[in-house]
């Protein structure tokens, strides 16, 4: 083993051993065929990014269209297929993929593991998500699918949609929902069997908990998902099943069931893992512990199960007995009492402790806003008559619109720039991801309240054109104007990312005084993660080994005790 450097720290008991390490990026193909999961993580961020972009840019395709009444710019037929290719984007491509992604790389780092229990089935998932991707935007050459994210089975009938548009969409939601189970499966596993010696579901990190809560949610939906999608396929190419078509004897509420149950949760699933990530980031920022930590996982694990159990909503206005709404109302609006908790518990966490102004904090209190605004209109949706009548229009989608993008935006940026001095090793311009944040921020709330107040003077949600003498052009401008102030903010963020990535100052081990074991390992942590994991003793390891080291009871050779500098420090602690 060749070494650079010896040191022999005061206040340790071992030598510190650093080594060179390789700072070759993972090529193409060396990135297919990688099992290790930091890989797999940043593939998944990358889809993630990737899509955003491509998503906001159709965006601003359709608020152009809605700009001018009656506007001919596109053609119904294109500008349904350009919606739904953005919608689809959102959901599928930029808001799972960006914060699986971020779980899949933090995981085992904050429970102590140098793996993932199943990193090739990981590795799968993320390639499978990749080439869905190009199934769906490879319609775009074909006869495209029109009929948007929420897949409606009766118009999905041969009769109704020929070609071969809704059936690439139907093969691209496939293999997705089959990457996102493969990547599912890991995280659980991984949680359930690799966290390290002291590490109970009580001391868990907040974040760990709540990737292991959010893949058994995708556990629950995503499986349903894939089978409502094989037999509509079935049913576009033979239909003489008769399983959604009514005229061939099938039942069309069976659509609506299987496609709610996913359409509705998934949404949902996003907001639970960035309200994992914004449970990390305020108490560092704040420079305390988590406030009512416990009752957060409980509040976390509820969420899932109410957001999974509430896709009887949709049902609202439909031929459904007037007890299964009065259920569904219920656990609709018992989402609201986990939604409480963790509000609570971010707002007492900010009280008690001094809240230190980054670019992740700003991004994280952004969040907890939307967060607050998507609640309120979740309880409005979850009345059975207000619901009806709201999510059918504008403001609907934009309750959509508060959970994938808004929720997935602010939580999921937030969460990237707290781990990007670990996943890159350098440090971002913190001015320049605030002034992204700000424009984030401005934009996206000025285009949601136009949407809502759209929805409230009875605008339907996602049509293509529209009288003059309605009134709404003014409104429809608005959201534009928004969606466009929104999309300079992603783009100076992607712009920071790149630029920070080639060029930033060095981050060392541990920039923020983190409170979890991904701040521990070296940045960006090696292949095995770590050399030698501590003792935990709480969800705050990293408090516990500083507190140690303070009052002189434990050595550290590593992160935590060390100024950075090059090499891969091995990490080891040592009682005198």
């Amino acid at each position: 083993m060749s070494t650079t450097a010896y040191e022999q720290p005061e206040h340790v008991a071992e030598v510190v051993v650093r080594e060179p390490i390789e700072k070759a990026r993972p090529t193409w193909i060396g990135r297919v065929r990688s099992a290790d999961h930091k890989v797999i993580g940043t593939t998944l961020i990358g889809i993630s990014l990737i899509s955003v972009v491509v998503a906001g840019f159709l965006e601003l395709l359709g608020w152009a269209q809605l700009s001018v009444p009656d506007n001919t710019l596109l053609t119904p037929e294109r500008y349904y297929t350009l919606h739904t290719l953005s919608d689809t984007s959102y959901l599928y491509l930029f808001a799972l993929p960006l914060l699986a992604g971020l779980a899949t790389y933090v995981l085992p780092l904050q429970i102590g593991a140098r793996s993932t229990a199943f990193p090739r089935l990981s590795a799968f998932g993320a390639w499978s998500i990749a080439f869905g991707a190009g199934a769906l935007f490879f319609q775009l050459f074909l006869t495209q699918w029109q009929g948007g994210v929420n897949f409606n089975t009766s118009l999905a009938q041969l009769y109704y949609s020929t070609g071969a548009g809704a059936d690439l969409w139907l093969s691209g939601v496939i293999m997705i929902g089959a990457g996102l189970t493969a990547n599912a499966i890991d995280l659980a596993v991984t949680y359930k069997v690799m966290r390290a010696d002291g590490m109970s579901s009580e001391n868990t990190p907040v974040f760990a908990y709540t990737a292991a809560v959010y893949a058994y949610g995708i556990l629950l939906t995503a499986p349903v998902l894939i089978a409502a999608s094989l037999m509509m396929m079935l049913e576009r190419q033979w239909d003489v099943f008769g399983i959604y078509n009514t005229v061939t004897g099938g039942d069309a509420l069976l659509g609506k069931t299987l496609f709610g149950w996913w359409n509705n949760s998934a949404p949902y699933l996003v907001t639970l893992l960035a309200a994992g990530a914004v449970s990390e980031i305020i108490p560092v920022a704040a420079g305390t512990k988590l406030a009512n930590a416990g009752a957060v996982k409980k509040a976390l694990k509820f969420f899932m199960i109410f957001s999974v159990l509430s896709f009887g909503t949709v049902y609202f206005g439909g031929p459904v007995a007037l007890g299964w709404n009065c259920v569904f109302m219920t656990l609709g609006l018992a989402l609201l009492v986990p939604a409480s908790v963790l509000v609570s518990s971010w707002i007492q966490t900010l009280r008690q402790g001094s809240f230190k102004s980054s670019a992740q904090g700003h991004f994280a209190l952004r969040f907890i806003l939307f967060f607050t605004l998507a609640m309120a209109l979740h309880a409005a949706l979850s009345i059975p008559t207000l619901g009806a009548w709201l999510r059918g229009s504008e403001a609907g989608y934009a309750a959509w619109h508060l959970l994938v993008w808004a929720a997935a935006a602010t939580g999921g940026f937030g969460a990237l720039l707290y781990w990007f001095p670990k996943i890159t090793g350098k440090l971002f311009n913190d001015f320049k991801a605030k002034v992204a944040c700000g424009m984030i921020t401005i934009g996206t709330l000025i285009a949601l309240l136009s949407m809502i107040s759209l929805g409230l003077d009875g605008f339907p949600r996602e049509i293509s054109e529209y009288s003059d003498s309605l009134g709404g052009q003014a409104r429809f401008i608005e959201a534009g104007l928004g969606t466009l102030l929104a999309a300079f903010g992603v783009i100076g963020l992607l712009i920071n990312f790149i630029q920070s990535s080639a060029s930033g100052s060095g981050a060392g081990n541990d920039p923020w005084h983190g409170h979890t074991l991904e701040w521990y390992a070296p940045s960006p942590p090696p292949v095995n993660n770590f050399d030698v994991t501590p003792a935990v003793d709480s969800d705050t390891p990293l408090l516990d080994i500083r507190s140690r080291i303070k009052s002189e009871t434990a050595g550290l050779a590593g992160s935590v005790a060390q100024s950075p500098t090059s090499g891969r420090p091995s990490l080891r602690e040592s009682k005198h």
